[in-house]
């Protein structure tokens, strides 16, 4: 990352997440749990922040899915969940 171009990267050089992982995976289960009374949940995906726009405030917001629309070619998949969470904020 410290070859790339633009300034928003430098800010991760030498940094982490102060969130410690049980909390992150307790959102995500949390969420699952969740969405699990509606519907068998079948993928989960994290949307983040653009760190290079945003580089003092990384947060992460989770969303589920009742099918694997997984489509490189095709990202409108993406708004097709069925459930989601609130946004979540990375310490660090």
């Amino acid at each position: 990352m410290a070859a790339e171009e633009g300034e928003g990267f430098k800010y991760l050089i030498g940094n982490q997440f102060s969130n410690l992982p049980e909390e992150i995976l307790g959102v995500i289960n949390d969420c699952i749990d969740k969405c699990s009374r509606d519907f068998d949940v079948k993928a989960v995906y994290l949307a983040m922040n653009a760190f290079s726009a945003n580089p003092q405030l990384w947060w992460f917001q989770p969303f589920a899915y009742d099918e694997n629309g997984f489509d490189m070619d095709d990202p409108d998949w993406l708004g097709h969940y069925r459930c989601d969470d609130s946004l979540r904020i990375l310490t660090g």
